[in-house]
């Protein structure tokens, strides 16, 4: 009876312990799955730093053109699906924002291999997310009314292809091939180098700079023709007008001259203007021709009633100049702000303005205008210690490549397996435990040889906190 009863108790406990080992292992077991899941696919290196959303409200119903900067936003007017498929109208939430270069795709914590731990890695020619929401709840895309965006790039090359970000299955999803790139050709802004002919655009517009009268001087010759001025307003306003010679050569000169005064003319014409107040006259019959500079002159009656139409046309003309010479001023301080602000823009994206893409949204999140990135790698283990020699609590390491749009990352899980194009310059972004970023330059990397298979990189104990995008890019 004894020896059955301690049976009994052995069994239980045999039973016991292994109940405890397999709880253990599930416990285990389960904890691995939840590290796994814990880490975020889009997994941001700088918890505190983002790139910035830029927020639009659209009328479902009526539809929208957005911009973005230099991005062209065409939202159609049925663009939206709410959860049960049916068209969504009302007032829209979209968000938008683009990351078009290195520093800005490591702050994003996009990840631009193919698929998780995939060893093939995407290059870009521009990423975007967009998203869409109503009352709060998030949209999805109307397969049959599409959004389309207009993007520009500096990367022309034609055989880039476009991904979704798919965060459930933790991939790029191929969505379209060969977008086709536009080159684009940008007009330059007229600037206003000189000053403009305020006299010739009041003329266009009707109203006549008036020739400023003068009393005839009495020691100087005079002469009246019957002529018609009708190609010349600036004199026609006044009556009694006579000329004075102006010249300086004798045989231009009526008074050296008397055959002229008392020839028959059959033509008198004003043929030049000049800008002292004088003009050259021609005066011809069959087969004779005059040729004088006079200028226009009042004998002492005529010479209120000229200054009197003298002040009033001009009035009108100063008046015409004045708001002129203002519009110029405000067209140019708009050019110069212009061209600041252009300048701005340019430094802030080196991709910006020479082609254009246009893709379709075919679904809300992240999108990306890529090819494969395809080069010759040397693969080695990779340490990374200080200076001192202490080793480094890395959480993970960002690869970047001369001329390439992309970042390879590397985890802590995943090291000390690495890889670098061996025919271009490379960096290293490596960010610790507590986030903070140091640097490995491309001069780095000269010390690996072509057949190693293992180096060491030594970093300066001293990290860097980043706070913004251009933190980040400042290191680089």
């Amino acid at each position: 009876m004894f020896k059955k009863k301690r049976t009994y108790i052995i069994l239980a406990a045999i039973v016991v312990v292994i109940f405890l080992i397999l709880n253990r292992a599930n416990q285990d077991l389960s904890m691995e799955i939840e590290t796994t899941e814990a880490r975020e696919y889009i997994d941001k290196p700088f918890a505190n730093v983002s790139i910035p959303r830029k927020y639009y409200n659209v009328d479902a119903a009526a539809g929208a053109v957005l911009m973005y900067a230099t991005t062209r936003i065409s939202v159609p007017q049925c663009a939206f699906l709410d959860s049960s498929g049916s068209v969504v109208e009302g007032n829209v939430k979209i968000s938008y924002r683009e990351v078009n270069d290195p520093a800005s795709i490591i702050i994003s914590g996009v990840p631009m291999a193919v698929a998780e731990d995939s060893s093939d890695y995407l290059q870009s020619a521009g990423m975007l997310e967009i998203l869409a929401w109503k009352d709060g709840v998030p949209l999805k895309v109307n397969e049959e009314c599409h959004i389309n965006i207009e993007k520009r790039s500096g990367i022309g090359e034609g055989d880039y292809n476009m991904y979704n970000l798919d965060t459930i299955n933790r991939r790029w999803d191929l969505k379209q091939e060969n977008i086709a790139a536009k080159p684009l050709i940008q007009q330059p802004e007229k600037a206003i180098d000189k000053e403009p002919d305020y006299e010739s655009m009041a003329l266009k517009a009707g109203i006549v700079k008036p020739v400023k009268p003068v009393e005839k001087a009495k020691d100087k010759f005079q002469f009246k023709f019957k002529m018609d001025f009708s190609d010349n307003p600036e004199i026609n306003i006044y009556n009694g007008v006579q000329w004075e010679f102006a010249g300086k050569k004798d045989r231009e000169n009526p008074s050296k001259n008397p055959w002229v005064l008392s020839a028959v003319w059959n033509e008198m014409e004003i043929v030049r203007k000049y800008k002292n107040g004088t003009y050259k006259l021609r005066l011809s019959s069959r087969n004779k021709e005059f040729i004088t500079i006079v200028k226009p002159v009042f004998a002492g009656g005529d010479m209120d009633y000229a200054e009197y139409v003298y002040n009033e046309k001009y009035e009108t003309y100063r008046k015409y100049v004045a708001k002129k010479k203002e519009e110029a001023r405000i067209l140019k301080k708009k050019q110069e702000e212009l061209a600041k602000a252009r300048e701005k823009q340019r430094k802030a994206s080196a991709l910006a303005g020479e082609f254009s893409r246009e893709i379709t949204v075919m679904g809300f999140g992240w999108v990306n205008i890529d090819k494969l990135l395809n080069d010759d790698r040397q693969e080695i283990a990779l340490s990374i210690v200080y200076k001192n020699g202490d080793s480094v609590n890395i959480s993970r390491v960002f690869l970047l490549t001369e001329s390439v749009n992309s970042v390879a990352s590397f985890y802590q899980r995943t090291l000390p397996q690495f890889w670098f194009p061996k025919q271009r310059k490379n960096q290293l972004v490596v960010i610790d435990d507590e986030s903070q970023a140091y640097i490995i330059k491309p001069d780095a990397f000269a010390a690996i040889r072509a057949n190693a298979t293992e180096h060491t990189f030594r970093i300066s104990e001293a990290g860097k906190k980043i706070k913004s995008v251009d933190d980040l890019q400042a290191m680089l």
